[in-house]
């Protein structure tokens, strides 16, 4: 169960992650801070679960995915930061 628990928890850092890079591309910056700190906690509780637990495949594959959406996020918000100290 504590397994499920896990499984969960990445599937809520995931749906977060989402949206937190809808709302970049938007450039909806006070629902992206919001989104964002959201986003911290998750990322704090999947890691905190993820210390005791045994992760399967399918969890290495989800989380590989994951920071590839997050180097994405990365280069957009740098793109976007380069951009503003232009104008």
């Amino acid at each position: 169960m504590t397994n499920q628990r896990l499984h969960d928890s990445l599937a809520e850092v995931e749906q977060l992650l989402g949206t937190t890079g809808e709302l970049l591309l938007r450039g909806d910056a006070l629902a992206l801070e919001r989104q964002a700190a959201a986003l911290r906690q998750a990322v704090g509780a999947f890691a905190h679960l993820s210390r005791s637990q045994p992760q399967d495949p399918a969890l290495h594959a989800r989380m590989a995915d994951m920071a590839v959406q997050f180097r994405r996020q990365r280069e957009t918000l740098a793109r976007r930061s380069a951009m503003a100290e232009r104008t």
